[in-house]
């Protein structure tokens, strides 16, 4: 018996349709390594800031991919301070640095904080993975200016 072309389209037809599946699936559920963190976040280098004085901490993480990231950081105590959003394309591999470029807001009110981060990498159209990393805890002192 001879076979219509409306079976082979309806063959291929479905055929693609299990491919994108597939692919689709691998692209959201797949697990990608971005970068290792450390389990007891940042460590600042000093435990008493002033406002408008460089918040100084140490940058230890290990990164396995070349994607940029976009970092979302805030000073948390019962209330969160969010600074402006920043994009970051450290290069891949073990780094271990002090971070100089957050300075404490002049207006912060004193009281014990912790700079939270959030780090997102833009994996694929699809996807996208964040990390939440955090300064151990600190004191602001002093009053606005």
């Amino acid at each position: 018996m001879k076979k219509s072309c409306w079976f082979y389209f309806s063959v291929l037809v479905v055929s693609v349709a299990i491919g994108l599946i597939l692919y689709f699936g691998y692209l959201l559920l797949f697990p990608f390594k971005t970068t290792d963190f450390p389990v007891g976040g940042f460590p600042t280098l000093k435990k008493t800031y002033a406002p408008g004085e460089i918040l100084t901490y140490n940058v230890i993480y290990n990164k396995h991919t070349d994607l940029p990231a976009t970092v979302i950081r805030s000073f948390e105590n019962h209330v969160v301070y969010q600074l402006p959003t920043t994009e970051t394309n450290n290069k891949s591999g073990r780094q271990d640095f002090i971070n100089t470029s957050v300075i404490i807001p002049d207006c912060l009110p004193p009281g014990e904080y912790v700079m939270r981060m959030t780090i997102i990498y833009h994996v694929n159209p699809f996807r996208d993975i964040s990390h939440i990393i955090e300064t151990s805890k600190f004191t602001v002192i002093g009053d606005c200016p």
